[in-house]
């Protein structure tokens, strides 16, 4: 109908509608595609984007608060997607990334708001993902 907000669809999922989480509020929504299960948030007036906990998430955190990429930011979203997970959690990590790479659906600066540009989040992330392909058996 006209005036009705769009439903929110999949990203990768193309035209799947996505399914309100819960802690949707009116300032953030949290979504789910039923396909794939990747979690988004959306804000009034900004494009949907990955939720906290994506890998692409875990890996640009650090840049958040920073200048510009370090070795030690490197360090830390290489810590950030390996400590603790099993070897195929970071192999699903790092697929995941190289498919946003590849196949770019968002402006991954959103995520977190970075303030790095687009291109530089996207550099990090694969050296990121070089970095976790060169430390695994």
């Amino acid at each position: 109908m006209d005036g009705e907000p769009a439903t929110p669809r999949c990203l990768r999922c193309i035209g799947t509608e996505l399914v309100p989480l819960l802690g949707t509020t009116e300032e953030a929504s949290f979504l789910e595609c039923p396909l794939c299960h990747r979690q988004y948030a959306g804000r009034a007036g900004a494009p949907l984007s990955y939720r906290w906990g994506h890998p692409i998430s875990l890996a640009l955190y650090g840049l958040s608060f920073r200048s510009g990429p370090s070795d030690r930011h490197l360090e830390m979203a290489v810590d950030a997607l390996s400590r603790g997970r099993a070897p195929e959690e970071v192999e699903q990590a790092i697929r995941e990334i190289e498919l946003e790479l590849a196949e770019p659906t968002q402006a991954v600066r959103n995520i977190l708001d970075s303030p790095q540009t687009e291109s530089e989040c996207r550099d990090f992330l694969s050296s990121v993902v070089a970095s976790l392909r060169s430390t695994r058996p």
